[in-house]
């Protein structure tokens, strides 16, 4: 028979797509030690421990063990040895009060370490483990690059109408988006021209660091809004890209760029995709553009209109990766 581990929490975090209020009530679960996938610490006093889990409508679970400063590896040694436990059935910690017992139960095997299980993360099977903002802050080097002629007058909740950048991650599966909208960037009736604000600097949507976080993967696009204009509206975007300097702008001609999605007519909610001998086409340095993929009888400025563009890379043994590592929080 497999040793099960038994937890209890004061709290469950839903993570089921969004992340949801932490709720009041104790919650437990038993996991089975070949189960076991990794642990990794969060803080000086809290160290994450994953395992794999075959309940319904789940995937993983993360457990949020907070212990004293600075003995992360302590705990973790502790921990592997009760993983190789011959015992059928192990109470690491119990956080139940049951009979005014307040401090609950903890394994003396871990000799204090464990002051708490501090939350216990359920993450659905299929859903992502992450979704986060990315800032320079954050991550030492700012993957939000783009030139100041993409950035919409749509303010909306979106900070100063920029590209927007999150980054999601599952298993060593990394996901970046793009999300921009068009309100306010110029398109020009001319085949393969630059979308971008007229006049107003470079208009690359995104620069590529070749391996920064991984191997390339894939290249897909989605329409979350359909263009619009007052009049003569652009409905073919098309995405290409371009090895140099990003000094590209509004109505250069990019005929001459790799052509990575050629849009056509789109609906909301489709995605197009490039294929294989187009990813194998972006190289180091490569900058992110949209253009007019037919011509609309006259230039207009976009009135409306949202693009996601998503770059997908497998960062598993990727030393040099940012995201060679669980992105729980």
């Amino acid at each position: 028979m497999s040793n099960l581990l038994f937890f209890s929490a004061e709290k469950l975090v839903d993570l089921s797509g969004t992340w949801g209020d932490a709720r009041s009530n104790t919650v437990s679960i038993s996991v089975r030690a070949e189960d076991f996938i990794s642990m990794w610490p969060t803080s000086s006093t809290s160290t994450h421990v994953e395992f794999v889990t075959g309940n319904s409508g789940m995937d993983s679970v993360v457990i949020n063990i907070k212990h004293p400063a600075n003995k992360n590896k302590e705990l973790m040694q502790k921990f592997i040895s009760v993983l190789n436990s011959k015992s059928p059935f192990t109470v690491v910690h119990d956080s139940f009060t049951l009979g005014g017992n307040a401090s609950g139960e903890t394994n003396p095997h871990f000799n204090g370490l464990i002051e708490s299980i501090d939350s216990i993360n359920s993450i659905p099977n299929g859903a992502v483990r992450i979704r986060e903002k990315l800032t320079d802050v954050a991550f030492g080097q700012s993957f939000s690059q783009y030139g100041s002629g993409f950035i919409s007058t749509a303010v909306n909740g979106v900070t100063n109408g920029a590209p927007q950048y999150t980054a999601s991650r599952y298993g060593t599966t990394l996901k970046l988006e793009c999300s921009f909208r068009l309100q306010g960037l110029k398109s020009s009736s001319d085949v393969d021209d630059i979308i971008g604000v007229d006049g107003d600097g470079q208009d690359y949507a995104y620069f590529f660091f070749n391996n920064q976080y991984g191997d390339l993967t894939g290249i897909d696009m989605r329409c979350d809004t359909l263009p619009t204009a007052s009049s003569n509206v652009c409905t073919d975007i098309n995405l290409v890209c371009k090895d140099g300097s990003g000094a590209d702008v509004y109505d250069d001609d990019a005929s001459g760029f790799t052509q990575l999605i050629d849009g056509g007519t789109w609906s909301v909610g489709e995605v197009r995709s490039c294929n294989l001998a187009q990813l194998q086409s972006v190289t180091q340095s490569d900058y992110f553009y949209i253009t007019t993929g037919a011509t609309h009888t006259a230039a207009s400025t976009f009135t409306g209109g949202a693009y996601t563009v998503s770059f997908s890379y497998n960062s598993g043994g990727l030393s040099g990766s940012k995201f060679n590592r669980p992105l729980y929080t």
